[in-house]
């Protein structure tokens, strides 16, 4: 059972793609004499219970065909199973609209050069963040991610994107920016990164990242190591709409810093208190309300990479 890889398929990811690439890969995993068990997810948040189901059963390896929102939600179906006594290997078949989760590693965008890790590759150990907010409810909940957690303005351009996915695919994030930007008004936040005294201003976004890329291939923290052990932290302050138009090239080429009133930090434990209507997301999906307070979790998965 622990060599058994459990397969989970997002049919509908990339426009309706994850069945074509499960079609790709499983003879190649037949070929390569795989041990491994499949199953399609059907709604949303179906793969948080299928991979709870999966790891209370002993599975230790899962495989995620679809996006970043699904590697999410197999991630923290994991974790919500109390059988953890190993660490717990993930293989990533990135198929969804942004696909950013697979690129800090170097994992191959094509289902059948991804699936040759299982034969060429090797396992990663890296952290995992974990953010608490307010849901809707008005309740405090928490949620791990992989990848990146953005506020304020990033949240905003992800529910505005969200609504463009199924119309204009990997275009969907950059037409979110700048519908996003005609309309937005920053506010006040208050962020505390480990025992450091506060940065308290008005802020354009903020993010606190794991790995290094967001909204389909922008560098939105280009000093993040997901294995040391900290968070890298992105605050866009008030820099004015224009400034940030004018500089959404450096999103793609890592230059950020270079902006003022743009700061790059590292820690371990963030806390970011601003308005109710400040939101956050993790890989793609709208999460809930501030305050917000995120924790690294060390070395909490082995992911297979080149």
């Amino acid at each position: 059972m622990m060599e058994k890889w459990m397969v989970f398929i997002n049919p509908i990811s990339g426009n309706n793609s994850g069945e074509q690439a499960w079609k790709k890969m499983k003879p190649l995993l037949d070929q390569m004499k795989i041990s491994y068990e499949a199953h399609y997810t059907e709604k949303a948040f179906h793969a948080i219970s299928l991979a709870k189901d999966a790891r209370d059963k002993g599975y230790n390896r899962f495989v995620s065909i679809g996006g970043d929102g699904t590697i999410n939600e197999i991630i923290n179906g994991v974790f919500l199973s109390d059988h953890q006594n190993d660490i717990p290997k993930f293989a990533l078949i990135g198929i969804g609209t942004g696909n950013d989760t697979i690129k800090t590693f170097g994992i191959p965008s094509k289902p059948e050069k991804a699936v040759e890790l299982f034969s060429k590759g090797k396992f990663k150990t890296i952290d995992l963040g974990k953010v608490y907010f307010q849901n809707e409810k008005g309740e405090r909940a928490s949620r791990l991610f992989v990848n990146i957690a953005g506020m304020a303005f990033d949240a905003a351009v992800t529910d505005n994107a969200n609504n463009a996915k199924q119309s204009m695919g990997k275009l969907a994030y950059l037409k979110g920016v700048f519908k996003t930007l005609s309309s937005y008004t920053p506010g006040k936040v208050k962020v505390r990164i480990d025992d450091r005294e506060p940065i308290e201003d008005i802020m354009f976004s903020l993010n606190v990242s794991n790995c290094k890329y967001s909204g389909g291939g922008m560098l939105i923290a280009p000093h993040a190591v997901p294995d040391d052990g900290k968070f890298a932290i992105t605050l866009i302050k008030n820099v004015g709409k224009w400034r940030i138009g004018a500089n959404i090239y450096r999103l793609f080429n890592g230059t950020l810093e270079k902006v003022n009133g743009i700061e790059l930090h590292s820690g371990k434990k963030v806390k970011v208190e601003a308005s109710p209507e400040t939101m956050v997301e993790v890989e793609g999906e709208l999460l809930g309300a501030a305050p917000f307070e995120f924790e690294i979790m060390p070395s909490s998965i082995e992911l297979l990479v080149p």
